[in-house]
């Protein structure tokens, strides 16, 4: 429970975990960003790390992990945490 409390007053990432729990659905906001920010990062990786698993693993991870994103239902709009 103390875990629980903590995680859903985070300053910044407790109303998606909020949402997440209660509604079993994601802001179309959260989805975009975790989307964006996993590829960017896949491209920085794979850009500084020459290495051919790191080309053939990441964009692999990274394209079952926007699936998954893109598969959770969407939050049509946000509702106050009570």
């Amino acid at each position: 429970k103390r875990l629980y409390k903590w995680l859903v007053n985070h300053k910044i990432f407790g109303k998606y975990i909020y949402y997440y729990s209660k509604y079993k659905k994601v802001p179309l906001k959260a989805k975009i960003s975790a989307i964006l920010l996993i590829w960017v990062s896949i491209v920085i990786t794979i850009i500084l790390v020459n290495k051919i698993i790191v080309y053939i693993t990441l964009p692999i991870i990274a394209l079952l992990v926007t699936t998954y994103i893109l598969s959770l239902q969407t939050l049509k709009t946000e509702k106050n945490i009570s």
